[in-house]
């Protein structure tokens, strides 16, 4: 890792200094804007031409001798400046810098997918982040440096002296201008050597590229060159537009400063702001990702954020003194996009490179391709800067930070170029033990979602019902059967704390089979660990289902573990019954609740209307006891919420389903149990993501103002849940609502509301990386940790750690459930290789 950040620190310190030469070569070859950026076409427009060759260069003698070769065609490149200076030739000038170009062409085409490569992909931009700090740090350095060397004190007046120079003074003046790159990149030429000779015998380890995993050889498989990868092509357009709208912002901003009024001597210092501005981004970069934010939430943000300070560059004006310079404000917005550019790089790539397999290298070259950008985009900007205004020539960013913002968004997503189909992986063929003695299992060449992060090709060890460890390394364990997970994901078994039914069953029916065939049934769709909930019914009935509890607990095998009671009723508000049944319906009665509580050590939660008479004291001896005390069917407003909070209502259920919101009193409005929820920090809320219940946008406002950790996804499924669509029955056979099931949720007969839902957990964690949009690891963390936190069993189950439980699942990128293990034994393989939910 140590070399690779040399190796981009070379690539800063050689690539920033043009940001000294365009307006140097300006003055002293007597330029115009347009063609003063000629420095940087020439320099990037050899990433054009180069970069395949490159990567056939590469894949014929290898990453650390090809990046010797790199390094030396830069040394050449160097080189060439000194006949260059010595005979005032701009064209040998510029045909140095192309030769330098095209070495960083061979070295950048080498390290990228070594960063990429060497380590998950979900992590990659934190060590894009780490190379980035070294190339933005040669980037602050190299300018100042450099400056330094070839300006003097005096040039401020020897510069404005050249305006009014006449032959021969002006021919003498220019020429000593020139000498003074000689010695420099003489110096710079050398070392180019050295650091090439350095790289070839360095401890770097050499990468085969070309050996695929299984995942990516089935998205490889038919496919002859790159531009059958839409995803990579798309990548490349953003490379482009990106590291051109990067280089505008570092090398442009001398000259606009200039065409204020301030001194080159003075401006000299903005493009080293500009490059600290990128610092600060990849250290908020390596600090939030991916425990906090996904990198492509990140890459979001900045493409965002780029097209705001767009506009602001051209329409904000206005005097300001800042650092030391009076300058006008919209300065300092070139100098912030350095900290809007900051992660593009580092999202794109990874997005880009995915899923390429064999076709790595030439992707690579592809994507360094894009660094053409450099030399095209800084052109199109001279173009309106003396067609127009140096200002209004900023426009030229607008369009490239919507397409990146496009990429972002959807681009990146795209794995062929018809519409309507999509690439997945073969179904992995997993073995199922079956011998009571084997009691080991290594799964492993996955992508494994822990509480750090998510490790790719990782390994997780178990050994009994335990988890023995979990590794990035495919490590021998003797003994074992070995489960290969094909590339897909790797998961904490999802933890349903809300369910009622489901594969034809209820829990009020009070069966055994009910028991085991809904445990059977969620196990299918990923749920390792769910809590039966009951409904508003008979006390002899409820009594009843807590005594089966005990029994069907003992012989749940086979299915999803029990967890706890979940008793749902019947202390509610009439008015938010909903489904449930009126009869029932009434409020707490100390003496029943007592009862009902001591008759079983398995009740875990209890959910009632905070704002009934006698609710605020159950819902102090339940939390005396050690049972959660949850807000439902409720017309409670604000200050009825602060009081059940104190008393131990720490939890919302099935939010916004029968639940009050904003609701007006004569004149006056009051906060309902929604907003409450929202503003009390510590209160954790439960939401059915299918989609039905709550659209897209709600599911997307919960999680802005909750977030993750406080929100715990659940099914709140009834006896249809994993059942085709037709009629069925909500709560018990005996006594229950006929409902009709259609749209992927059970509704009235007359259809005037829903009766219940038919989700099962996979489709919650799909809906909410798909409508909600959210990175994966967020999603299964609401239906992992934050539920067995919320339950206090996290302490043995929620996440892939040592010493937990081993409660596993396997899924692919669409979460279709592959393997469901449960306390160490797989009972479930999809053998069939296609979805089993809608």
């Amino acid at each position: 890792m140590a070399v690779v950040a040399m190796l981009f620190f070379i690539f800063g310190f050689v690539t920033w200094i043009n940001a000294i030469l365009i307006p140097y070569f300006k003055v002293a070859c007597q330029l115009n804007h347009q063609q003063s950026y000629l420095v940087a076409f020439a320099f990037y427009i050899s990433y054009l031409l180069l970069s395949v060759p490159a990567s056939y260069l590469l894949k014929r003698v290898g990453f650390k001798q090809g990046m010797m070769v790199g390094f030396w065609v830069m040394a050449a490149g160097a080189f060439i400046f000194v006949p260059a200076a010595y005979n005032r030739a701009y064209s040998l000038f510029l045909t140095g810098l192309f030769t330098l170009g095209g070495g960083l062409a061979i070295l950048q085409t080498a390290a990228n997918p070594y960063i990429t490569i060497l380590g998950p992909k979900e992590t990659a931009a934190r060590r894009f982040s780490i190379m980035g700090i070294c190339n933005k740090f040669a980037g602050i350095v190299a300018p100042l440096l450099f400056a330094a060397v070839i300006f003097k004190a005096d040039d401020k007046q020897l510069f404005e002296q050249i305006k009014t120079m006449t032959e021969p003074a002006l021919t003498t003046t220019l020429t000593e201008l020139l000498h003074r790159v000689v010695m420099p990149y003489t110096v710079v030429g050398f070392v180019l050597l050295l650091l090439g000779l350095f790289v070839r015998y360095s401890p770097l380890p050499e990468i085969d590229t070309d050996k695929e995993t299984d995942e990516v050889a089935a998205l490889t498989t038919g496919k002859t060159n790159i531009f059958q990868f839409p995803h990579l092509i798309l990548g490349a357009v953003a490379i482009f537009l990106h590291v051109g709208s990067q280089v505008l912002a570092v090398d442009t901003v001398i000259g606009y400063a200039h065409s204020m009024g301030i001194s080159i001597i003075e401006a000299k210092s903005f493009p080293s702001y500009t490059l600290t501005a990128t610092i600060v981004g990849y250290l908020l970069g390596i600090t939030l990702i991916p425990r906090f934010i996904s990198q492509l939430t990140a890459l979001r943000f900045c493409t965002v954020l780029g097209m705001i300070l767009t506009v602001l560059i051209v329409y904000m004006q206005g005097q300001i003194t800042f650092l030391g310079h009076v300058t006008d404000v919209s300065i300092w917005f070139v100098v912030l996009l350095g900290f809007a550019n900051s992660m593009i790089w580092a999202g794109i790539w990874p997005l880009a490179m995915d899923g390429l397999g064999r076709f790595i290298k030439t992707g690579a070259s592809v994507l360094i391709m894009g660094l053409s950008g450099n030399a095209i985009l800084p052109l199109i900007y001279g173009y309106f800067a003396d067609a127009y205004d140096v200002r209004l020539a900023y426009w030229v960013l607008l369009p490239c930070y919507i397409y990146l913002s496009f990429y972002a968004l959807y681009g990146f997503k795209l794995k062929t170029w018809l519409p309507g189909k999509s690439m997945s992986s073969n179904q992995s063929k997993l073995p199922v033990k079956t011998s009571a003695d084997m009691d080991r299992y290594k799964i492993f060449n996955g992508k494994v979602i822990t509480p750090a992060g998510i490790i790719n090709n990782g390994c997780v060890l178990v050994e009994g019902d335990k988890i023995l460890e979990v590794t990035d390394r495919n490590i021998e364990f003797s003994g074992a059967t070995d489960i290969d997970a094909g590339g897909k994901y790797i998961s904490p078994g999802f933890i349903d704390i809300h369910v009622h039914g489901g594969g034809g069953h209820d829990f009020m029916d009070n069966t055994l089979e009910a028991f085991l065939g809904i445990a059977q049934t969620h196990a299918r769709y990923g749920t390792t660990a769910l809590t039966p909930t009951t409904l508003s019914c008979e006390k002899a009935d409820l009594l009843k289902t807590l005594e089966l509890y005990e029994l069907a607990d003992k012989q749940n095998t086979g299915g999803a573990q029990f967890i706890g009671i979940h008793i749902e009723g019947p202390y509610f508000a009439m008015s938010q019954r909903g489904a449930q049944d009126p009869r029932y319906i009434r409020e707490p009665v100390e003496a029943e609740y007592k009862e009902i509580l001591s008759a079983s050590k398995h009740i875990k939660r209890w959910s009632a209307a905070p704002e009934v008479n006698g609710a605020l004291a159950f819902g102090e001896y339940m939390t005396a006891n050690n049972v959660l005390a949850a807000i439902a069917h409720t017309d409670a407003i604000y200050e009825d919420v602060i009081k059940a909070y104190e008393k131990g209502f720490t939890h919302a259920t099935h939010f916004y389903s029968c639940m009050s919101g904003v609701t007006r009193r004569n004149a006056f409005r009051y906060a309902g149990v929604i907003e409450s929820a929202y503003l009390i920090d510590g209160m954790t809320v439960e939401i059915i993501a299918d989609g039905r219940h709550l659209p897209a946008p709600l599911l997307k406002l919960v999680h802005k103002i909750k977030g993750t950790e406080n929100i715990a996804l659940i099914t709140d499924a009834m006896r249809a849940a994993g059942m085709p669509p037709g009629e069925s029955i909500l709560g018990s056979l005996k006594d229950g609502l006929p409902v009709i099931v259609e749209d992927d949720v059970a509704k009235l007969p007359d259809r005037s509301s829903f009766a219940g839902s038919v989700a099962t957990a996979d489709r919650l964690v799909r809906n909410m990386v798909q409508l909600s949009e959210l990175p994966l690891i967020d999603a299964v963390k609401m239906a992992t940790e934050t539920p067995a936190r919320i339950m206090k069993v996290d302490d043995t189950m929620g996440s892939l750690e040592a010493g937990k439980l081993a409660n596993i699942i396997i899924f692919d990128e669409d979460i279709t459930i592959d393997t469901t293990m449960i306390n160490g034994k797989i009972i479930y393989v999809n053998n069939a290789g296609v979805p089993v939910s809608a």
